[in-house]
């Protein structure tokens, strides 16, 4: 009898595990057709969502998604910084996990973090959008200040976070302090590092040292402008928005051009 009761045992596990999956996989279907209900008719009503579009935000966010108390914080909270209703639909629809913040614990921490450097002029919602995904003390903090640090002013961080948020995500300083020597030993000035940070800060910022040694290198050998030139830096700049192949590419229309000319 013992041996038959413990043979019994595993078909019993199976069973349970054969009952628990469709539980979830009928959640899950349920959740993909219609949402949460509430949270649907509250993005309707007060994002102005269509019923499809809500639906389809909310199934990004995880099973238990935002509750509809915590929803409205976060709307109020943007709605007070002076965010259209037009762009916070944007910002859900891009980031839906952005409803499920705690404004208190996280989103006006980082806010007045930013009033405190006085930085004015920040597209907020960019940055908050980025800034969402890190915690204010571990990751934003020490990056923005490495930042300011690195760019000078105020302005010029603006300038950077503007145009590329996710810097205070990603910024990789051991990257980028590789990247600065190898330029201080092509010669170029620390303003014109600067300039091309505060002009395209998503190239210098994700660029890896092969890449920007290739880059400098075509600048002198290619393109044929010396490292003294007050133009290497911007001959730098140009290759850097391009891949090699379409630097190549204009570079023998050039010559061919040139060609027909003689």
């Amino acid at each position: 009898m013992v041996a038959s009761n413990s043979s019994h045992r595993p078909r019993q596990r199976r069973r349970r595990r054969r009952l628990f999956l469709p539980q979830i996989i009928r959640k899950l279907l349920r959740r993909g057709q219609s949402g949460d209900a509430d949270m649907v008719d509250y993005l309707i009503n007060s994002l102005d969502f269509s019923k499809d579009a809500a639906v389809a935000t909310l199934n990004k966010v995880p099973l238990s998604g935002p509750s509809q108390k915590n929803a409205d914080s976060v709307v109020n909270y943007l709605d007070n910084l002076g965010i259209s209703k037009t762009h916070i639909r944007s910002m859900v629809s891009r980031y839906p996990r952005l409803l499920c913040s705690n404004v208190d614990k996280t989103l006006a921490p980082k806010d007045k973090f930013l009033r405190e450097l006085g930085l004015s002029g920040l597209d907020l919602r960019e940055f908050i959008i980025a800034g969402a995904r890190s915690a204010l003390d571990t990751a934003i903090k020490p990056r923005v200040l490495y930042l300011k640090q690195l760019v000078g002013t105020d302005d010029n961080v603006v300038k950077v976070l503007n145009k590329y948020p996710r810097v205070i995500t990603g910024l990789d300083t051991e990257l980028v302090e590789s990247n600065l020597e190898l330029l201080r030993n092509y010669g170029i000035t620390h303003n014109n590092i600067v300039r091309w940070i505060t002009r395209r800060p998503r190239s210098f910022f994700v660029m890896k040292p092969e890449g920007m040694k290739d880059i400098l290198d075509r600048v002198e050998n290619v393109l044929g402008i010396p490292r003294e030139s007050a133009t290497f830096t911007l001959g730098v700049e140009l290759l850097s928005k391009l891949d090699s192949s379409k630097v190549d590419e204009k570079l023998e229309c050039s010559e061919t051009l040139a060609g027909r000319n003689r």
